[in-house]
């Protein structure tokens, strides 16, 4: 089996978030600080029905844009009404559970572990193609029923 060996590199993503009525006018300003290229991405059609699309295209008229269209929400939206990650099956909380209690690890901890450790993700029979690890809230519920 050929192993792929991931190049250097230097990876840093800082947010700002401005929220209000009318300041999408304040676009150019804010992002004149960051030079003159813009990766606008977006998911579905959305942005384009409401005229953001429009909008954000005149205001950055003068910057290079590149975009990245059609990203999937994660966790995808559910018009149905449920809401969370799927539920897990007892015998796999009740494994997540007991690394918990091995390694004396928080909710969270737990949850950081296991996407990072491949033998807890074996114990837990997890497989990242197929599913994702319970998260911290399902394991607080979890714990608050056992105890």
């Amino acid at each position: 089996m050929e192993e792929k060996i991931i190049q250097n590199f230097d990876y840093m993503t800082p947010t700002r978030l401005i929220f209000g009525k009318g300041v999408i006018s304040e676009l150019p300003e804010v992002m004149s600080k960051y030079g003159k290229k813009v990766l606008l991405t977006y998911g579905g059609g959305s942005i384009k029905k409401i005229g953001l699309y429009d909008k954000v295209r005149e205001l950055l008229a003068d910057w290079e844009i590149y975009e990245l269209s059609g990203i999937q929400p994660n966790p995808k939206y559910d018009p149905s009404g449920k809401r969370g990650r799927p539920t897990k099956g007892i015998e796999k909380m009740l494994r997540m559970y007991l690394l918990q209690s091995w390694f004396n690890l928080s909710n969270e901890g737990i949850e950081d572990v296991i996407y990072d450790s491949y033998a807890f993700r074996k114990f837990m029979v997890i497989d990242f193609n197929e599913e994702q690890v319970p998260d911290a809230t399902t394991m607080f519920c979890l714990s608050a029923l056992i105890c």
